[in-house]
């Protein structure tokens, strides 16, 4: 009688080791998340999914500062698309003229640009109101990239995984990511 009881705590030790391995491994894994969801992850999205490479966009501001008036930051400096020549590309296929003669019209050819990449991408490939705080990796190279985010507005966090991460945000919000490698046991 004790062999058994021994037996079946062993098996149940089993079962709970088992069922605790599988609660900790993630559900959703992404095969790329880009971080910003302004003019350049907007574009880096729009060439993964024409690809058909599938990608899930978390940004803070839908459209980045285009939206409110402002430059992206790749393009301050710039009176021209000269030098963006892809975008110039995927602006003409979404019907968005690349002429521009002041900073007017660029701003409003960048707002197109946005907006064309927003329909095309689609709000099923984008979270918005999502604020990356902490970045963290683990010692197997092959293991997901855990991305913490702040829900704008709450102190609601949400974890995503991702096995490929591209960040498309200005360096001064890259600055205020924690990132975390794990180390040795």
């Amino acid at each position: 009688m004790r062999s058994l009881s021994i037996l079946c705590l062993i098996i149940l030790s089993g079962i709970v080791q088992t069922s605790w391995a599988k609660s900790t491994e993630p559900k959703n894994i992404y095969p790329y998340v880009i971080v910003g969801g302004g003019a350049g992850g907007l574009n880096l999205a729009y060439n993964r999914l024409t690809k058909r490479e599938p990608c899930m966009v978390f940004t803070l501001d839908v459209g980045g500062p285009i939206m409110h008036g402002g430059l992206p930051e790749t393009w301050k400096g710039r009176s021209s698309w000269k030098y963006k020549v892809r975008q110039q590309t995927i602006a003409h296929q979404l019907g968005c003229s690349t002429k521009a003669e002041n900073e007017t019209q660029l701003k409003q050819q960048i707002l197109c640009f946005v907006n064309g990449m927003i329909k095309a991408i689609g709000p099923e490939h984008i979270h918005s109101n999502y604020e990356l705080i902490k970045v963290k990796t683990k010692l197997d190279p092959k293991a997901p990239i855990e991305l913490i985010f702040r829900v704008a507005g709450s102190p609601q966090l949400k974890t995503v995984y991702a096995n490929n991460v591209e960040f498309a945000i200005p360096p001064s919000a890259l600055k205020k990511v924690k990132f975390v490698k794990a180390k040795k046991d």
